[in-house]
């Protein structure tokens, strides 16, 4: 399932949206007038490829103004869920 559209206020609607690295970039890893959000994608993508070698990460879960329509934002937040 694609990532839903954001509000007017530039906000995901509540909850858990499942998506792949390919769809978060084309929602939020392009546009900006620094630059900024670009590089954290690349810091984002980054980690995924580094905790998908490890084979302990089950999920990410980005949050944070990343995900949002903010221009430039400050971070991405991020929680992993670990294989026990």
């Amino acid at each position: 399932m694609p990532i839903p559209l954001l509000s007017d206020d530039g906000l995901l609607p509540a909850g858990i949206h499942d998506c792949s690295i390919d769809e978060i970039k084309s929602a939020f890893g392009w546009y900006g007038s620094s630059g900024k959000r670009y590089r954290l994608f690349q810091k984002l993508v980054e980690y995924v490829d580094f905790v998908r070698d490890t084979e302990l990460v089950v999920e990410i879960i980005v949050d944070g103004s990343f995900v949002t329509s903010k221009a430039d934002p400050e971070r991405y937040r991020q929680l992993r869920t670990r294989r026990p």
